[in-house]
């Protein structure tokens, strides 16, 4: 018995392997999440700071296709203090794509963030995260997504900076 599951144990080790050589990214080839403080702009009244996050390709062999949304950015991405939240932009049309990142590459999306109504005053501390849907497999995400299949989120998070109404 001990042999049949150190057998399966292998036998699931190797493919694993062998598919991530593949399709995936292998260890030490990944992504990151960055943020930088931005800017703070007043939009009808309202303090919003202009967020640069930055996502980045840090595989030296491997591209990195994920979906994204041409207005909707918010739907993959969070951010992690309840005091704060995105500002919706104004979108004519809004199209689910599929984005591709180059190895050692990165990209910049810029978000509004804002503070919930009853905490304009103070500092705060945030990261925002991103639910990256990504190809891992000979199917291409988007086809995927587009069929209704479950996808597991793979939320990242990026490093802290603080919001300081000041």
């Amino acid at each position: 018995m001990k042999r049949l599951i150190l057998r399966t144990s292998l036998l699931i080790l190797v493919a694993s392997i062998v598919t991530g050589m593949f399709f995936g990214f292998k260890t030490g080839e990944t992504y990151e999440l960055t943020i930088t403080k931005g800017h703070y702009i007043e939009r009808d009244g309202v303090m919003v700071l202009v967020v640069p996050v930055i996502l980045t390709n840090t595989s030296k062999n491997h591209w990195l296709n994920y979906l994204s949304w041409t207005c909707s950015k918010t739907i993959f991405y969070r951010v992690d203090n309840p005091k704060l939240k995105f500002l919706a932009e104004p979108c004519t049309r809004n199209l689910l794509y599929e984005e591709t990142l180059p190895p050692l590459k990165s990209d910049t999306v810029e978000l509004n963030v804002t503070c919930q109504p009853g905490n304009e005053h103070g500092a705060f501390k945030f990261r925002i995260g991103m639910n990256l849907l990504f190809d891992d497999g000979p199917t291409k995400i988007y086809d995927r997504y587009e069929n209704g299949e479950h996808i597991p989120p793979n939320m990242i998070w990026s490093n802290a900076v603080i919001w300081d109404d000041k």
